[in-house]
């Protein structure tokens, strides 16, 4: 006690000495009140307090070791965190828990600290079907329901009630019904709502298809186009028809044969007052009235009043046909028309058949027209020769050998004709296009008909059969020439010639 007494006095004195140098400085009031009573015996630091002077001697000990390794730490904290790691770089123990990372050697010890997650954290048997968020009490899920709630009537259009998810949705959402169309291309000056859609049309005047097929190497503009291309490979067909169940590709295809089942006809000709289902059939239209021929051919420069037209006329010029029938090789311009080919040609399955011959179908539609053919009642019937017919096609056809009407025009040489399929076998003429071949022997054809009967030559098919001697031929017009031999009479007299009269023979043998 007395040692301790003149180390005090000391310090002190030592203290005294120090102000005396400084004549300036004078002695605050908490310098002068509370004096600094407690030392460290290491550094001669006061303190004046006993916990600040507690708190000072950690730097001069630290008092938690590590055991493994022997380093020591000031806090226990510290010294926790430290041993985690000696127990990470060891072989995992083989009970670990699932809510933490602390791992157990026994199983028993395991299930005694899950108990403790269970007791620390009371089950939420309340969950939100909107968010998956869950909760204690029932009151809390229903306060918390009242919050969607609130944020659907923040988010909701108020025009057309659609409800968005965020707010920059139903920004963007509002461009719809106003009429404002800030955004503008500065190649052709086409204005738009969205500055997404206006990028979205840019990519028309650049020539870069970035988008490229892994399956044939086809590229596209746009990353939609090679989505909708690949369903193409992969047969895929996710837009389904809710009256007939048939399925497309996309939503413009599903869309556009909804209108057979409501029969829905909204574009009008303003010229000829016909009327149309879809746009784009009324656009089509329009240019038999105006003439116009958008499409050019890059190779020749002759243009065309239809895209499919241009596409029929680059044959010409050594395109390929990419639709390719994987059962018989044929080939076509069109998907479609492969889809026609392969449900109609190859199909083995006809579930359509007929109750009173039991031929099948595949389609309902081809059902429907040819149970009309057995049908008595013909419901069109023409003004004019008073000749009925069962459907509207035959009467519509029929209609024109009266009126001459020959809307059907060839590009090439400008011939007229009463049917599209009779244009489209003149087309073959000039295309050089004989898409019918036969595989056995391999000559082609620019008709279906001289297809058939060609492959009778293979088959020794003989479908014509005499009435009289039951001999069978190949065709009709050798059936024609030998029915001569019983009859008596040649197939064409001078008088019932369909030819000028010239007074030469007209047997069909002089032809």
């Amino acid at each position: 006690c007395v040692s301790q007494f003149y180390r005090h006095k000391k310090k002190l004195f030592l203290k005294f000495l120090i102000s005396a140098e400084e004549p300036g400085r004078r002695l605050r009031k908490t310098d002068s009140q509370t004096a600094r009573r407690f030392f460290c015996e290491h550094c001669d630091l006061g303190f004046h307090w006993k916990g600040e002077l507690k708190k000072h001697m950690k730097v001069h000990k630290k008092p938690f070791p590590c055991d493994q390794c022997g380093r020591s730490f000031l806090e226990k904290a510290s010294l926790e965190n430290h041993v985690l790691r000696h127990e990470a770089m060891k072989a995992p123990l083989p009970f670990p828990c699932p809510q933490c990372k602390r791992s157990y050697r026994k199983e028993e010890s395991l299930q005694n600290h899950l108990k403790r997650h269970q007791r620390s954290k009371p089950p939420k048997p309340f969950s939100c079907d909107q968010c998956g968020k869950t909760f204690r009490i029932k009151q809390s899920l229903e306060n918390h329901l009242l919050r969607h709630e609130k944020w659907k009537q923040l988010l909701k259009c108020q025009l057309c009630d659609k409800t968005c998810k965020t707010s920059v949705q139903l920004k963007c959402h509002m461009a719809v019904h106003s009429e404002e169309r800030p955004f503008s291309c500065v190649t052709c000056g086409k204005e738009f709502k969205s500055k997404d859609t206006l990028r979205f049309h840019q990519m028309v005047h650049t020539n870069t298809k970035k988008y490229k097929c892994t399956m044939c190497e086809e590229t596209f503009k746009y990353a939609h186009s090679l989505t909708v291309h690949k369903r193409k490979h992969t047969g895929d067909s996710p837009f389904v028809c809710s009256v007939c169940n048939r399925s497309y590709r996309t939503g413009t295809a599903l869309k556009r044969h909804s209108v057979v089942h409501t029969g829905e006809k909204p574009f009008t000709c303003h010229i000829c007052g016909a009327r149309f289902s879809l746009n784009n059939n009324l656009k089509r239209h329009l240019r038999i009235h105006t003439g116009e021929k958008p499409f050019s051919c890059q190779e020749c420069g002759k243009s065309f009043s239809d895209n499919n037209k241009l596409k029929s006329h680059m044959l010409i010029h050594g395109a390929r046909k990419p639709f390719m029938c994987d059962l018989c090789g044929k080939t076509f311009l069109f998907n479609c028309r492969l889809q026609i080919h392969q449900r109609y040609v190859h199909s083995l399955v006809k579930p359509y058949s007929c109750k009173i011959c039991l031929k099948g179908f595949s389609a309902a539609c081809s059902l429907k027209l040819h149970e009309k053919g057995h049908s008595e009642h013909k419901e069109f019937n023409c003004g004019i020769c008073g000749k009925s017919f069962h459907n509207k096609y035959s009467f519509s056809y029929h209609q024109r050998s009266h009126t001459g009407e020959k809307p059907f025009v060839c590009d090439v040489c400008g011939k007229r004709f009463f049917h599209a399929a009779s244009l489209k076998q003149h087309e073959r003429i000039h295309t050089g296009e004989k898409p019918y071949k036969c595989d056995q022997c391999g000559k082609a054809f620019r008709t279906d008909g001289n297809f058939y009967r060609h492959m009778r030559i293979h088959t020794g098919e003989k479908p014509f059969e005499c009435v009289y001697c039951q001999r069978k031929f190949h065709q009709s017009n050798q059936l024609k020439s030998h029915l001569q031999i019983h009859t008596g009479q040649k197939l064409y007299s001078l008088q019932d010639a369909p030819w000028p009269q010239t007074g030469r023979l007209t047997s069909i043998h002089s032809l």
